[in-house]
């Protein structure tokens, strides 16, 4: 259990959390990365990571067709 109970919140939990603070990108992407000549490469990060989180949540590929979905992506 979480220091604090059941109702620590998120951002306090993230602050204390070794396992988040470990895998935690050092920088994060912004849209004008997905430009120029790394964009092929971005592309299929996104693919990937798109499909593992699809795999990894057991959510129906289905869901791709989702136009929330759609314009979210």
């Amino acid at each position: 259990m979480a220091k604090g109970g059941t109702t620590t919140s998120m951002p306090r939990h993230l602050e204390e959390c070794s396992a988040y603070k470990k895998q935690k990108p050092l920088t994060q992407k912004s849209l004008s990365d997905f430009s120029g000549p790394n964009r092929k490469k971005l592309e299929e990060d996104l693919l990937t990571k798109t499909v593992n989180f699809f795999i990894s949540g057991n959510i129906a590929f289905n869901q791709a067709d989702n136009p929330h979905f759609h314009d979210m992506i």
